[in-house]
């Protein structure tokens, strides 16, 4: 398990920091939309399997082209986009199956999460990205995730023995979580002080630890839907890890919090 984990990082870390290393926008906004698809599709196959796959692939369809318009900068058309992941799916319902059904709506209920919850966040890496050292932080906000992730796999391995909240995830201690907190410091004040992002002072200590609470409760989150439907990973496609949205459930926790920290920045500047 370990080897598989380290090996599929290997394979994956170099992919990401030449996307975020890259002049142009398109490589990394190409990762952001290709992991929303991804993600999409584990928790559609998750929580909405009979709802019928022209309801998913509308969906898909909508969130390719968001990563388009965001590409091209039409941010203002954002809240458009959001509208159509409600509307065209409940028009589909209307027209095409008439006849109502409380089991029908709660399908769409499903199907609306679903890019709340994975898409728009990782929307907003896209819209970070075009920042001025915007790529930087997005490298600084997935060293903080992963390093804390690493942190409380091995921590709580070692020494876990509280258990953090078994009925949700039975492996996570304690430990482990406290193990992924000061994994995260380290990291995350390292990479800051090594590229010169902002100063290193208490604020930034508290909120690098911020972070790295928001991506657990994340990771914690996206366990508690997979508990819930008597899932342990929502797929396969990353050995050792379990499915895409296993590795970034942090992520999509913790990149709105990055978004804001930014904009309040911004406009103290």
């Amino acid at each position: 398990m370990d080897l598989k984990r380290w090996l599929t990082g290997i394979v994956l870390t170099p992919i990401v920091v030449l996307a975020l290393l890259a002049d142009q926008l398109w490589p990394i906004h190409s990762i952001l939309c290709i992991a929303s698809v991804l993600c999409l599709v584990e928790f559609y196959r998750i929580t909405s399997p009979g709802l019928g796959h022209i309801f998913h692939f509308t969906s898909y369809c909508i969130t390719v082209f968001l990563f388009v318009v965001l590409f091209f900068g039409e941010i203002h058309l954002l809240p458009l986009l959001v509208i159509c992941w409600a509307f065209f799916p409940l028009l589909f319902m209307v027209l095409f199956q008439p006849e109502p059904e409380n089991k029908k709506i709660e399908g769409l209920a499903k199907l609306l999460l679903g890019p709340i919850y994975i898409c728009l966040p990782l929307a907003l890496l896209a819209i970070i990205s075009r920042y001025p050292a915007g790529k930087a932080w997005i490298m600084f906000l997935l060293v903080v995730v992963f390093a804390g992730d690493t942190g409380a796999f091995y921590m709580g391995r070692l020494l876990g023995s509280r258990k953090l909240h078994p009925k949700v995830s039975p492996s996570k201690s304690w430990e482990g979580a406290l193990g992924g907190m000061i994994s995260s410091l380290i990291f995350g004040a390292w990479f800051i002080h090594l590229f010169g992002l902002a100063r290193l002072n208490i604020w930034s200590f508290l909120w690098i630890l911020s972070i790295s609470v928001v991506a657990q409760l994340g990771d914690l989150s996206e366990s508690f839907v997979k508990r819930a439907y008597g899932v342990k990973d929502s797929g396969s496609i990353l050995p050792g890890h379990g499915g895409i949205l296993d590795r970034i459930d942090g992520v999509l926790f913790s990149a709105p919090l990055l978004y804001i920290f930014l904009l309040l920045k911004i406009m103290n500047h």
